[in-house]
């Protein structure tokens, strides 16, 4: 869950009631941390991006996490956006550097 893969965790939570049916607290905590989970998914896709450095910062959380086609997608918007702006050049280089693309990166 702090990680962010929500639905990684949402499994994870199911797994937890399934295999302790016997605990009222733990099945209840999952459920709640469900809930949470299914929440965060909802509200990420609520999530409007309305500069170069709104896609540049998901841009490079994404690349952080190795969420590397993602990564490259925002960073390609941010430099859509501001086509000068170096910081944004340099962290699309190494995304596609790390995703094995190096004539991408080299460009």
């Amino acid at each position: 869950m702090h990680a962010e893969t929500f639905d990684k965790a949402i499994k994870c939570f199911e797994t937890l009631i399934a295999d302790h049916p016997e605990e009222p607290e733990i099945q209840e905590r999952a459920k709640v941390l469900i809930h949470a989970c299914e929440k965060k998914i909802h509200d990420k896709g609520k999530t409007i991006f309305r500069s170069a450095e709104d896609h540049y910062n998901v841009g490079i959380a994404d690349l952080n996490n190795r969420q590397l086609a993602s990564a490259i997608e925002h960073l390609q918007h941010a430099l859509k956006l501001a086509p000068k702006a170096d910081h944004v050049l340099h962290a699309l280089t190494a995304a596609n550097a790390l995703q094995g693309d190096r004539e991408q990166a080299m460009n």
